[in-house]
């Protein structure tokens, strides 16, 4: 397995890779193409961190986040927010009311930070393939999104989860070093858990 920077050639199987790992997640529902949209954006800002990992030259995991949230996110909108409109109609033409609520609380996200702490690198999203579940990809690949993080100068790294019937996710970012920063409600329903992971300091034995 070989973990390396992702290319717009990523973009397909990215999405298709979060389809199955995030079956039931809001953002699925907005179809493929809303998908390749905003994993694209990772791609085309300069605080996008963004891996892949590679088994017989085929991608079977991700990672993507971004060092600087409070830039990314609205450089997003204003570069590519007519085309995560476009991407989203069909779901919309489906279930109006629900998603277009959604999706403004989804165009106008800011990446759930930490208000208490500055300087943070948000992990967005890691997805690893089923059959390649179990084989620690998710793992590396967490490391390698870390370390470039790291690399830019953050001083953590922090993401959110779902609170409920999420054991085994919420075990996997505990065994990596996370630790509980807060609970929230995300649109005022979904028990959420942020967690974070500091920077490690260095220890110089003389």
């Amino acid at each position: 397995m070989k973990i390396r920077n992702a290319t717009l050639d990523d973009v397909i199987a990215v999405a298709e890779i979060h389809a199955v790992a995030f079956p039931d997640f809001f953002l699925t529902t907005l179809g493929d193409k809303f998908l390749r949209e905003l994993y694209s954006g990772f791609l085309n800002h300069s605080s996008g961190i963004f891996f892949v990992a590679d088994e017989a030259d085929k991608v079977i995991g991700f990672v993507a986040g971004t060092s600087s949230p409070d830039i990314f996110f609205p450089a997003m909108r204003q570069r590519r927010g007519l085309f995560f409109l476009m991407s989203a109609i069909p779901a919309v033409l489906r279930n109006p009311i629900v998603v277009v609520r959604k999706l403004y609380m989804a165009v106008f996200y800011r990446g759930d930070k930490p208000a208490e702490v500055e300087n943070g690198a948000l992990l967005s999203s890691v997805g690893v393939m089923p059959v390649a579940l179990g084989k620690n990809v998710g793992r590396e690949l967490l490391e390698q999104f870390e370390s470039e993080a790291f690399s830019r100068g953050a001083g953590f790294v922090y993401l959110t989860t779902d609170q409920i019937e999420n054991d085994r996710v919420n075990a996997f970012y505990r065994k990596c070093g996370y630790h509980e920063e807060s609970r929230f409600n995300q649109q005022a329903i979904r028990p959420m858990l942020r967690y974070i992971k500091e920077m490690p300091i260095a220890v110089i034995v003389s």
